[in-house]
């Protein structure tokens, strides 16, 4: 009898034990999952209207998404409870340059401007979508450029060095004159430019561009296709 009255109040104290761990369990889920749809509410687009510029220059460490259009701003998250987490750039003359902000934002800005015609980037990451220029230049070291969304550029001046990358889906160029070196250049097949000119150096990963014309440099480290 003892030993039956034993072993009832253990079985009772351990389905105790496992009711009370589900209960703090779930209490504790709720809380986080609390949390976490409260700072998603919690952010909201900012829109600054900016001068009209030509040029972008970017720092380490900055994710800017390139858009057209006739008025030109700045877009980016914030978080309402903190304010003072916003982007970090300064326009002067006709040259906008971006600086890498204390939050880090993972999402990048986004920059609109139908004047834009010259990007530099340094270490960072760039994003065109839907661009429609005569005549468009970037420069990037150990940056990351990719064209989105139906860009159409006549001429083209691309700088691609110490391992940037470049990719090209959906894009519509004319012209374009390369610099690739100890860089990566990417693009889709089907589509077929009228020219290419320039050099593909020092150990790059290349893949050739359908053109009507070439005059192109590719030394013999290079791997191409």
């Amino acid at each position: 009898m003892k030993i039956s009255r034993i072993l009832f109040i253990s079985y009772f104290s351990l389905f105790g034990l496992v009711l009370l761990s589900f209960l703090v369990f779930g209490f504790a889920y709720k809380d986080k999952e609390s949390n976490y749809c409260n700072s998603v509410e919690n952010i909201e687009q900012r829109i600054i209207e900016l001068n009209e510029f030509k040029y972008i220059v970017q720092s380490e460490g900055t994710h800017v998404i390139v858009k057209s259009d006739s008025l030109s701003r700045l877009v980016y998250s914030e978080f309402n409870n903190r304010p003072e987490l916003k982007p970090s750039f300064k326009i002067s003359h006709d040259t906008l340059y971006v600086y890498k902000s204390s939050n880090n934002l993972s999402n990048g800005i986004t920059i609109i401007s139908d004047d834009l015609n010259f990007i530099k980037g340094e270490n960072c990451r760039v994003e065109l979508f839907g661009i429609n220029q005569t005549d468009f230049k970037i420069i990037a070291n150990k940056t990351n450029v990719n064209f989105h969304g139906n860009t159409h550029i006549k001429n083209l001046e691309l700088t691609l060095h110490n391992n940037s990358e470049f990719s090209g889906w959906q894009y519509s160029i004319q012209s374009l004159k390369l610099d690739v070196d100890n860089s990566k250049f990417w693009v889709n097949h089907n589509i077929v430019l009228n020219s290419i000119q320039g050099k593909v150096s020092n150990c790059s990963n290349f893949q050739v561009p359908k053109s009507h014309n070439y005059n192109l440099k590719i030394d013999e480290a290079t791997s191409f296709n």
